[in-house]
């Protein structure tokens, strides 16, 4: 997440603690007004007193928010990253984690190799993932295939597409769309591009703007992939 995002994070949780102060503060104030409602107003709480409280607290906590916002941040060192089999090249900020298994694909299961570096709530996600598709006959072709795995992974996590745009990577057909981030604040942006049977898919967020944003320009502009034609995965060999 950049500095930008995380401002964002910290505004809002600062505006919903003041949204749940100034609730809490009106019931207070109005049970403690009518315990006391036979002693003189002078020993009453005012809601006024209360709220110029709350709103200098938030004052100082958005002011904070804005200085310290950059510095909870990290930076981390972009370093290559490739496989044998996967036959792409990709810049990961640190060593991603390697969470290929089986799983369940146009009916039918196949091996999905997924490598994953987690940022956690508060921070960037980046994902690639490739498999090479147990069918070839796709109902609407390869975009067809590619909108069925975009509609897929929109539902999934229950947010709302903002865009999606058809490309050509290196020569093949693709799909680049943005949804809105689980958490709220930011933008996914996922890229799919597919060749043969082979599809790869690689997704970041939450991003700012994935054109101006620098991490998710780095990771996406550093996806290449080292064949023209990309075939079945060969067997693994010794050596």
């Amino acid at each position: 997440m950049d500095p930008s995002l995380m401002r964002k994070l910290l505004y809002r949780t600062g505006i919903e603690l003041f949204t749940l102060y100034v609730i809490g503060s009106v019931i207070i104030v109005l049970v403690q007004n009518w315990w006391m409602r036979e002693q003189p107003r002078q020993k009453r709480w005012l809601l006024w007193r209360v709220l110029v409280a709350g709103v200098v607290l938030l004052a100082l906590f958005l002011g904070g928010a804005h200085v310290v916002a950059p510095r909870l941040v990290p930076h981390r060192n972009w370093t290559p990253f490739s496989t044998k089999e996967g036959r792409f090249a990709v810049n990961f900020p640190g060593e991603p984690d390697d969470l290929s298994k089986r799983q369940e694909f146009a009916g039918d299961y196949c091996m999905v190799y997924t490598y994953v570096m987690p940022g956690g709530y508060t921070g960037v996600n980046y994902t690639l993932s490739y498999l090479d598709a147990p069918s070839a006959d796709f109902k609407g072709g390869p975009q067809g295939v590619m909108e069925g795995i975009r509609n897929m992974l929109v539902s999934g996590v229950r947010s709302q597409l903002l865009s999606s745009t058809p490309i050509t990577f290196a020569g093949h057909p693709g799909l680049e769309f943005d949804y809105q981030s689980p958490n709220g604040i930011g933008v996914v942006h996922t890229r799919l591009v597919m060749s043969g049977k082979r599809i790869y898919m690689q997704w970041a967020g939450p991003l700012t703007d994935p054109k101006t944003d620098l991490n998710g320009v780095e990771f996406f502009k550093s996806f290449k992939l080292n064949e023209k034609t990309i075939g079945p995965i060969p067997p693994k060999t010794d050596g």
